[in-house]
């Protein structure tokens, strides 16, 4: 089954969740420290439920494969953001992401 423009490969969807935003990264990676205050700050903003993954955890060839792409940010299941978290966009996909 194809997967959905913006979606994570199925290698990479760790577990299923229903959380509208969820924040993959891996500890020590200073780009996710960046991404995750801006990501969580959003999320209380828009009083959105955040899940975290830490790809850090995940099998050693996921790591490598998708390590230069971190952080992701799913929103509602798509893939928005990779790499870089800019605030203002993050603040814009929120705001126009359709109410639930």
């Amino acid at each position: 089954m194809p997967r959905r423009p913006g979606a994570l490969p199925t290698e990479l969807s760790l577990r299923r969740t229903s959380a509208p935003i969820t924040f993959i990264f891996r500890r020590g990676c200073p780009r996710c420290a960046l991404a995750q205050r801006t990501v969580a700050g959003a999320a209380l903003r828009f009083k959105l439920a955040l899940e975290e993954v830490d790809l850090g955890q995940a099998a050693p060839e996921l790591i490598e494969r998708w390590q230069d792409d971190l952080p992701i940010v799913l929103i509602d299941g798509r893939r928005r953001f990779r790499r870089t978290v800019p605030p203002p966009l993050l603040e814009k996909a929120l705001r126009e992401r359709p109410v639930r």
